[in-house]
């Protein structure tokens, strides 16, 4: 499981990209996403590789919760 945010999407196309935390571009399918997710999204996903390169998919918004005690 990797960890990114979207950079751009494009729901009439159907794709988007996303920069992961090692700063590696990766595109991905609207599709393979969940239907709340909008641009600066932190987001988890797998990669998978398809015919014209590596794709992000299974893609799912990161619930962050900052009233975490430590």
């Amino acid at each position: 499981m990797r960890t990114g945010i979207i950079l751009s999407i494009n729901r009439v196309a159907g794709v988007g990209i996303l920069k992961d935390f090692n700063n590696q571009t990766i595109r991905f399918y609207v599709e393979d996403s969940e239907k709340n997710i909008c641009r600066g999204d932190t987001v988890n996903f797998d990669i998978f590789f398809k015919q014209r390169g590596l794709v992000a998919v299974n893609i799912r918004k990161c619930i962050m919760n900052d009233n975490i005690d430590v």
